[in-house]
């Protein structure tokens, strides 16, 4: 899987329980739907979820209710909507996780089949950062220095697309073996990175996007085929060779 073709594995899908069968069009939503967000409040998925309910609840004139049951890399969320009524009220707000996750785990609460994709609603790009004071100013810096003392590196959690493509990038390719610390979310990952508890920080772009603007973190590259227009400071994975 080279690089580039991460662009796409951090899809946001949309699911809900299996064999939905809400009623007829003209009498749904007779209640409130509720998006259960796999991950901690303010990262990717969990904007993602609150904009789309906002605009959601508008269209059908129904409160929408976003909660957010992060852990377990996406499965506890994924349990919970799996095993809710199937009647449309409730919805999964995860990520391609969903899918790495049925062969990453030998026990899970659900499977994948239990779930009924709705719509891959976003895609976005991995990153992988450092705090501004790092010492690591490129690529081939962070690589580097791996090779002489290993770090560690944060994430939204095990079986994420942030894990996987890091793990990938690390250890199929770069050749250096970093310490994973996962977490529930991007917003805690971020946040350990900026306190200086974890060394690296790898996420999907949008969850990151103000803080690469302020300097709070620094990119040291992104995993689309050209630089994105919004942080055109961060050079891709091709760039830093």
């Amino acid at each position: 899987m080279p690089p580039t073709s991460w662009y796409r594995a951090a899809a946001l899908v949309l699911a809900v329980a299996a064999l939905a069968r809400p009623a007829a069009a003209q009498d749904f939503p007779t209640r409130p739907i509720t998006m259960i967000v796999a991950f901690s409040a303010g990262g990717y998925a969990d904007s993602f979820a609150r904009i789309v309910g906002a605009r959601l609840g508008e269209r059908l004139g129904q409160n929408v209710v976003i909660e957010n049951h992060g852990g377990g890399g996406g499965n506890i969320a994924g349990a919970n909507v799996a095993h809710a009524p199937p009647d449309g009220y409730t919805l999964l707000v995860t990520t391609s996780s969903v899918a790495v996750n049925e062969t990453y785990y030998k026990k899970k609460l659900f499977a994948a089949a239990d779930l009924k994709a709705v719509a891959i609603a976003a895609g976005a790009p991995e990153t992988l950062s450092v705090k501004p004071t790092d010492p690591a100013k490129t690529l081939a810096d962070v690589v580097r220095a791996g090779r002489t003392k290993p770090f560690d590196y944060a994430s939204a959690g095990v079986g994420t697309a942030s894990h996987v493509a890091a793990a990938y990038f690390f250890k199929i390719l770069a050749k250096i073996d970093p310490v994973h610390v996962p977490f529930q979310g991007g917003a805690p990952a971020v946040n350990a990175v900026v306190g200086g508890h974890v060394q690296v920080l790898v996420g999907t772009l949008p969850g990151y996007a103000a803080q690469f603007r302020s300097g709070t973190i620094r990119g040291v590259a992104v995993a689309s085929p050209q630089r994105v227009a919004e942080v055109p400071d961060i050079p891709t994975y091709d760039e830093s060779g």
